[in-house]
């Protein structure tokens, strides 16, 4: 994503995986163009048709950092959730 293109809440909210609510709380923010910036720059860029290596290691970080945020222990195999993304990737 360059710092060029604009892309609707939804398309941001589908790329980023932060639900529409959170993008339009942090966007208020985002008018210091140094911010706008920096929130460009964290937000995760999987390709339309990513590796499996690079699908495997989004889902493992999601999932260690949802069960943090949870304050749940974190799972040590992706296996509850690899058919999921295996079917995706079909």
């Amino acid at each position: 994503m360059d710092s060029e293109t604009l892309y609707s809440i939804g398309e941001l909210s589908r790329r980023s995986g932060l639900p529409v609510k959170t993008i339009r709380f942090y966007s208020g923010l985002g008018t210091d163009p140094e911010f706008a910036a920096l929130m460009r720059s964290i937000l995760p860029e999987l390709p339309d048709d990513p590796a499996p290596e690079q699908v495997e290691t989004w889902a493992e970080r999601y999932w260690l950092l949802l069960a943090t945020v949870n304050g749940r222990p974190a799972s040590s195999t992706l296996a509850p959730v690899h058919p999921w993304f295996t079917e995706l990737a079909a």
